[in-house]
């Protein structure tokens, strides 16, 4: 699919219009193309409570080949992920 405003803000006459306009200039977004990884880089994870659906996640993840990292309030994300053959660590650990 074509993004016809992104081809005219990025001509000369589109460019100088746009600003006129006040329009912010469009960003090229990236897309997936088949053989990229699903996920660009680490997933961060957090939950209150008692999480339910740790496992399947944790299925999820591995078959898209993520890596993980769980905030310090997650402490049963580590055997989990292991588990599954997952690599994490954490994230908002104060030391």
């Amino acid at each position: 699919m074509q993004d016809s405003y992104l081809k005219f803000a990025n001509t000369g006459f589109g460019a100088r219009l746009t600003a006129l306009l006040g329009l912010p200039p469009p960003l090229v977004l990236a897309r997936y193309q088949p053989g990229q990884p699903t996920v660009a880089g680490p997933i961060l994870l957090g939950a209150g409570g008692t999480p339910q659906l740790l496992a399947p996640l944790a299925a999820s993840f591995r078959s898209m080949g993520a890596q993980t990292l769980a905030h310090a309030g997650l402490p049963q994300w580590l055997g989990i992920a292991n588990d599954a053959g997952l690599v994490s660590g954490r994230w908002g650990v104060a030391d």
